[in-house]
């Protein structure tokens, strides 16, 4: 049976217990570079061996080819060349065999590469086009690459394109269409950079040839002198790498650096004597083959006279007429470089002037048939023409067919004038005329007038401010108030009209027309409501213009008007409503309402009132109502007066014994929480009930206290149980029960140590006031089922005993007469109640009243104490 296989390698057990069920298997190592011979040993369980029947040889290549280097480009160089060739040395694989190279260009820097495979005889590629790289920084390297993947590669280098020109510039001087004077001008422009290989230098081309090359400021002259004429130039900014961009634009300059050709004068002639102070001066033309003539210049006495004669004439007159007298004079001309040559000669004359010729005076403008308008400008325009110069100009005008003139002005500046600005007056007529007074040197004089009437007409509209109402204000419907206006005019306002708008100023109605000088009108507020009002006034002159002015917008409101509320009346616990009903109520008003009263809060938007008065309300209250539509506002108060109506005494608790309590007393102290009285001055008084059921049907005591605790006297037996409760009743007999009946249970040792009177005895003798007083003998029952009495039908009298005592209380009327004895028997120390139903001696009721109750107690057959009170019975 076969255990196992083991492999050999050169000779060598390689690996041992190899799985008979596997016939392949993966060294654990790495062999050596190099030829190895390899059988495989199959063994079986009894130790048997067997070689394989073939022993091979592997030969094993790890290693990548030998070590290259890159050749070019060089580490960072620069190059314009989009389509680099690039260059590494040659390598050879010492195992299986290199197979190829591989290029790896840097697509963008920081990117993905571009990897391109290269015959493994070439060490050198060209970029395609496809493959062009761009501007920017690009790493590359080269893998070479064996038979069987091993690869060595070389160190990285990165190539810099640079395909961007210089950035824009312009030329600075000189000029477009400038000239030059002299054949080796300087050129100059602004300075160019480029942020990539950087910049090398400039060119300067002239007329389309290069001119000067590798300038590296930014100014030059020509290479070579230019000739006279147009020459076009322009400059070059180069790179390191030979990227060019030329400059902005493209000038023309022109050379002229001769003067024009020689001329001469004509006259007048040198030694003339002139009859005139503004003579001809004539000269021959003279021509420039360059730039050509741009202007002449007369020269009197070598002073320039007159500059910026037109190069196409040859003649002109001084600035200024000259005075008699000798004068020299010549003429200069000048290129348009600005070469210039004086005439040839220089020529004497002299001026001797008789003068008796008026000026001619032309009125131009206006010159009938026009229109003027008042306080506008217009050119006045005339000629005048005078054989020596004027000496003043005068203007007038005339609103009457010239039977009289008004002066416009008046100077000797205005002899070299031929218009002035008129500001037309405020004098309209379709009368107008204008005249020109004209004055020289030897004072003769002469004038002209418009050869027809021209009109003044007037088209200011009157100026018109309204001053009230003003924005914002608020008047009352119905009401006076007053609207101001100021309204001016230039010739003067013949009409006026105040109107009304209440629609935003979609339609107007007039208030009145009122005379032009008011400036003030009482005006009677319409009886309308509009937030949009607004109050215009118009002004109207001579000529029909008109002018208006509008206040600012304004309200008009109809104020709501409260009709008056009546005195009112109310119960207190009883619910009371009243509307407040308002007039002039106008359409889209949103009403308001507001009150000052304590008890309660108008509905702000209904004007109803709704409340139901408690006992702190009673009493009379005047209560102030107003109501507000945002704008204006109305008011009115009334009185209402609250009704007390009687309130039963507050719920109330009982305190101890608690519920279902065990005592060990027959004379238990009852506790319950106070039952207070909503209404003023009124009393509270409590009936306490014992009982052995909890319906209280038939109680055991049934006692009657002032205040909210009772100590029992009596009537409990041990080991019993019973029910109690209190019902609180006020002055006017309402009832207030407590809120649950209590139980306790008297333990079977109870004991008890008050029979009549108290063992707690107090101090003094006290006869307290009877309670309730006064009382009403109004019968009535009110309870739990069975019921608590609480129609009053009898007052209790409560007092006390510090000793034992012999007591008699009585009761007597006003006149003396004793009415009935309540009690008249032995008492022990203690605390006592006893009743009075209001009935004599014989049980009859007694008639309502004040009655007098009197106490007497004896000590030892001795009187030790005796008390008389009032008490008051209704019925």
């Amino acid at each position: 049976m076969l255990e196992e296989y083991q492999l050999y390698i050169d000779g060598s057990l390689a690996e041992d217990n190899i799985d008979p069920g596997t016939t392949s298997l993966e060294l654990s190592y790495n062999l050596p570079d190099g030829s190895h011979e390899w059988y495989v040993m199959a063994i079986d369980s009894a130790g048997n061996t067997r070689q394989s029947e073939q022993t091979w040889t592997v030969r094993v290549d790890n290693t990548g080819p030998n070590s290259f280097s890159l050749v070019s480009p060089a580490n960072y160089v620069w190059t314009s060349d989009s389509t680099e060739t690039f260059v590494w040395t040659a390598t050879s694989d010492g195992g299986i065999g290199l197979s190829a190279y591989e290029l790896n260009v840097e697509i963008t820097y920081g990117g993905s590469y571009r990897a391109i495979q290269v015959h493994k005889d070439s060490t050198r590629y060209t970029l395609k086009e496809s493959e062009a790289l761009s501007h920017g920084n690009h790493r590359w390297y080269v893998r070479a690459i064996d038979l069987l993947g091993n690869d060595t590669q070389t160190s990285s280098r990165t190539l810099r394109v640079d395909l961007e020109p210089p950035v824009p510039f312009n030329l600075s001087t000189p000029a477009d269409s400038d000239y030059v004077t002299f054949p080796t001008p300087n050129f100059s422009w602004e300075n160019s950079s480029d942020a990539g290989s950087g910049l090398s230098h400039y060119q300067l081309w002239i007329d389309d040839q290069l001119n000067v090359d590798n300038v590296t400021t930014t100014t030059t002259a020509p290479s070579a002198p230019i000739s006279e004429g147009p020459h076009s130039w322009f400059v070059r900014a180069i790179d390191n790498v030979g990227n060019a961009r030329r400059s902005s634009e493209i000038r023309t300059v022109f050379g002229d650096w001769n003067s024009p050709e020689p001329f001469d004068l004509v006259s007048p002639a040198d030694g003339d004597t002139v009859n005139e102070r503004s003579p001809i001066f004539v000269w021959q033309r003279s021509h420039d083959s360059g730039t050509g003539v741009r202007k002449y210049q007369l020269w009197i006495n070598g002073v320039l006279n007159r500059d910026n004669i037109p190069a196409a004439d040859t003649t002109t007159t001084p600035a200024e007429p000259l005075a008699d007298g000798d004068y020299t004079w010549f003429v200069k001309v000048f290129d348009g470089a600005g070469n210039s040559r004086s005439s040839t000669s220089i020529w004497s004359f002299t001026v001797y002037f008789i003068d008796n010729i008026a000026p001619e005076v032309f009125v131009i403008s206006p010159n009938g048939g026009e229109t003027l308008y008042t306080e506008e400008t217009y050119e006045l325009a005339w000629i005048v023409n005078d054989n020596v110069g004027l000496s003043d100009i005068a203007l007038y005008y005339s609103i009457d067919s010239g039977n009289n003139w008004m002066l416009i002005d008046s100077s000797g500046a205005l002899a070299t004038a031929e218009s002035y600005e008129w500001t037309i007056p405020n004098s309209p007529s379709q009368n107008c005329l204008f005249r020109v007074w004209a004055s020289d040197s030897s004072n003769n004089r002469s004038y002209d007038d418009s050869d027809s009437f021209f009109t003044i007409a007037d088209r200011i509209g009157p100026y018109v401010e309204v001053s009230r109402p003003q924005t914002g204000m608020r008047y009352l419907a119905g009401s006076q108030d007053t609207v101001r206006w100021i309204a001016k005019d230039n010739v003067g306002v013949v009409s006026l009209s105040v109107e009304f708008s209440s629609d935003g100023r979609e339609s107007w109605s007039q208030i009145s027309e009122v005379s032009p000088e008011d400036s003030l009108l009482l005006w009677s507020v319409p009886l309308i409501n509009s937030q949009d009002c607004w109050v215009r006034a118009r002004a109207w002159d001579a000529d029909g213009n008109l002018g208006a002015d509008s206040s600012g917008v304004f309200t008009i409101n109809r104020p709501p008007l409260i009709i008056d509320l009546p005195d009112t009346s109310v119960l207190e616990d009883e619910p009371f409503s009243m509307l407040v009903v308002v007039q002039n109520v106008d359409p889209g008003d949103s009403l308001t309402f507001f009150d000052d009263s304590p008890m309660f809060q108008i509905g702000t938007e209904t004007g109803e009132i709704l409340f139901t008065p408690d006992n702190g309300d009673v009493g009379q209250h005047r209560i102030l109502v107003w109501v507000s539509d945002g704008l204006d506002s109305d008011s009115t108060d009334f009185l209402l007066t609250v009704e007390n109506v009687n309130d039963a005494p507050n719920v109330f608790s009982l305190i101890s014994p608690t519920n279902g309590a065990m005592i060990d007393t027959l004379n238990p102290y009852l506790t319950w929480q106070e039952a207070t009285d909503v209404d003023v001055g009124d009393s509270v008084w409590y009936v306490v009930r014992i009982s052995a059921d909890s319906l209280m049907s038939s109680p055991i005591r049934e006692e009657t206290v002032v205040n909210p605790h009772w100590r029992v006297d009596g009537g409990l037996e041990p080991n019993s149980q019973y029910f109690w409760d209190v019902c609180a009743i006020d002055r006017d007999s309402a009832v207030t029960f407590c809120q649950k009946v209590f139980r306790f249970n008297t333990s079977s040792t109870a004991t008890g140590v008050v029979q009549e009177g108290n063992v707690f005895a107090p101090k003094d003798f006290i006869l307290h006031q009877n309670y309730p007083n006064p009382f009403p003998l109004t019968p009535g029952w009110a309870g739990r089922q069975t019921g608590c009495r609480t129609g009053n039908s009898r007052t209790t009298i409560r007092y006390q005993l510090p000793k034992p005592s012999k007591v008699t209380i009585k009761i007597f009327n006003l006149f003396g007469q004793e009415i009935r004895t309540l009690v008249s028997e032995e008492k022990q120390a203690g605390y006592f109640t006893v009743h009075w139903d209001g009935k004599d001696s014989f049980g009859r009721e007694v008639a309502s009243g004040v009655y007098i109750y009197r106490i007497e107690a004896c000590t030892d057959k001795q009187r030790s104490f005796v008390s008389t009170r009032k008490m008051l019975l209704l019925r």
